[in-house]
């Protein structure tokens, strides 16, 4: 009877043993689902708070792409019917190279007009009301804007400065790449815009060139600047990596070239949208 006795015992403890080690590893198992678990809802509320910030933030671009989709094909179709003619690449004349600037010079008063802005112009469509300051229409995309320029800045060199002087400029409209061809001169026009900027800007253009990314092949960009108006056409859409200066080159041809972040509320990459200088008798409005 002891015997057997000490053999139960031996047998309760070991079986009790085992049933303690059994719930420590549900214990174990359930304490890391249960971190796991946790973990897992501070991603979702994390995940859920950063697109309801990053929507809030660009909401009002992000209103200007809902509303051209849900008006596109209205908009594609008043558009087609109000255009009349046939577009025709439009001979340009021979124009004097532009030089290229040899320094750096910043001014504290009103920007004095640089070297290569002084050059023969293209051939131009004269009306007789057209806007006082320069302006640019995308009229598929309804996108208007004033173009200004970055003051105090003549020339290419301190890209610091130039960028605060940009950055400013961008509160007002449009902003024409400083030492860049101006409208209608033969070279590389090259103009920037915001497609998305902080809310909290004084800005009256955070999103103007929010639906740039909806530009096709053929689209018109008008262009008023001197009192004249050009007409450029789409020729290429690209994306760029932003330490891609080359899009800012010179160029042989009569060239429009615009710039925005991409994808909307991120400086990722830029947005390219090049476009060559036609002649066209008919400005197509809506």
């Amino acid at each position: 009877m002891p015997q057997n006795t000490h053999q139960t015992n031996t047998e309760y403890h070991a079986n009790l043993q085992k049933e303690e080690e059994h719930l420590a590893k549900r214990l174990t198992s359930a304490r890391t689902r249960g971190a796991m678990s946790e973990v897992g809802r501070f991603s979702i509320t994390a995940i859920v708070i950063f697109i309801v910030a990053f929507v809030g933030l660009n909401f009002s671009a992000y209103a200007k792409r809902i509303s051209f989709l849900i008006n596109e094909p209205q908009a594609n179709e008043l558009v087609a019917s109000l255009a009349a003619v046939t577009h025709k690449a439009a001979p340009v004349e021979a124009a004097s190279e532009m030089s290229e600037p040899e320094k750096l010079i910043f001014h504290k008063g009103p920007p004095k007009i640089a070297a290569q802005q002084v050059s023969a112009h293209a051939p131009e469509m004269q009306l007789a009301v057209t806007p006082p300051d320069s302006y640019i229409f995308l009229p598929r995309l309804d996108i208007k804007a004033p173009i200004k320029e970055a003051e105090g800045v003549e020339y290419l060199g301190d890209w610091t400065y130039i960028e605060k002087q940009i950055q400013k400029s961008l509160q007002n409209g449009v902003v024409h790449f400083p030492g860049t061809a101006q409208p209608g001169q033969r070279g590389n026009t090259f103009i920037t815009g915001h497609s998305s900027y902080y809310p909290w800007d004084n800005g009256r253009y955070k999103d103007i060139f929010a639906l740039l990314t909806k530009a096709q092949l053929d689209d018109d960009i008008i262009v008023f600047h001197g009192g004249k108006k050009f007409i450029y056409r789409v020729s290429d859409i690209r994306e760029v990596d932003p330490d891609q200066t080359d899009v800012l080159a010179e160029t042989d041809d009569y060239r429009l070239t615009l710039m925005t972040c991409t994808p909307l509320g991120t400086a990722l990459k830029r947005l390219i949208i090049t476009a060559q200088l036609v002649d066209d008798h008919l400005i197509t409005q809506r």
